[in-house]
């Protein structure tokens, strides 16, 4: 700060002293709310690289040599934002604890801490389900997937579902988490093998080669990866929060709906052959 008599001041009394709106905004230095650290910084560009380029790849590759090209840019892609997760989790106490996005006709306060904990959870996961097909494209894994589809579950049901602690008034619960919810729980269901297939009207369809896909996995990757780092560049002050909350919630509610769209089919068929099966299996008798 400059000596006083460098400042231009305005005689308000004998005793006070009042600087300028224009020497405020020229001495002041507003200190960034999160700082990028050097490792996490170089990370996540190059995780958000690695999953382009992995999108990419499998759009192009049909070849056997080019689909290990394809699987080695999934995994590194994976591995990358793994790495980026956690050095982000060290410096998720810069964020604000929570912004009023809303406050009329109801409220919409995003608590950014957890937030950033639930986008860690389901990278995690992403990162899991991508590593798992890559892996089980090469070998059977027969009694391994019901351990897998089984871990899955509980990890989803454990990290996701709402607890009891939560605000139902609260505007971002319905926005945010329900939807996150519903998708991650019901794909870690369909991870257990007895019901990955089912016949629908238009023949056998697999919820991992058909519902959601690899490609699926990838993009959903990638706009976690960019949302992130959006709201870290938010927090920065270099654009508005409420912007950028808007925009997460519209880029999540397009992945509900292409997903919705999809699976819906595929959930109806695989309760009627559920519920085919259960009636005609018949009550047990005993004795």
């Amino acid at each position: 700060m400059p000596p006083r008599a460098e400042l231009e001041v305005e005689e308000q009394g004998p005793a006070t002293a009042k600087v300028t709106v224009s020497q405020r905004s020229k001495y002041a230095r507003p200190r960034a709310r999160v700082q990028f650290r050097n490792t996490h910084g170089f990370v996540g560009l190059s995780a958000g690289a690695l999953v382009l380029a992995a999108i990419g790849a499998t759009y192009w590759c049909a070849t056997q040599r080019t689909s290990r090209l394809r699987d080695a840019l999934c995994m590194m892609g994976c591995v990358a934002s793994l790495v980026t997760t956690y050095t982000g989790i060290k410096i998720i106490d810069q964020a604000p604890r929570q912004t009023v996005v809303l406050s009329r006709p109801f409220a919409v306060i995003p608590p950014h801490r957890d937030a950033f904990h639930r986008t860690s959870y389901s990278i995690f996961y992403l990162c899991m389900r991508i590593a798992w097909n890559i892996t089980s494209s090469y070998s059977l894994h027969g009694k391994q997937s019901w351990i897998w589809g089984s871990v899955l579950l509980r990890y989803a049901w454990s990290k996701f579902i709402p607890s009891k602690t939560v605000d139902w008034t609260n505007g971002n619960t319905w926005i945010f988490i329900v939807p996150m919810a519903l998708g991650l729980s019901v794909d870690a269901l369909m991870q257990l093998p007895g019901i990955q297939c089912t016949s629908t009207e238009f023949g056998t369809a697999c919820w991992n080669d058909d519902i959601v896909t690899q490609l699926d996995l990838l993009w959903i990757l990638l706009s976690g990866l960019v949302i992130a780092f959006v709201f870290t560049v938010a927090f920065r002050g270099v654009m508005s929060v409420k912007h950028c909350y808007w925009g997460a919630a519209l880029v999540v509610w397009l992945i509900v709906g292409h997903l919705a769209s999809k699976c819906l089919l595929f959930l109806r068929s695989t309760i009627e052959n559920i519920m085919s099966i259960v009636q005609f299996s018949g009550p047990v008798q005993i004795g």
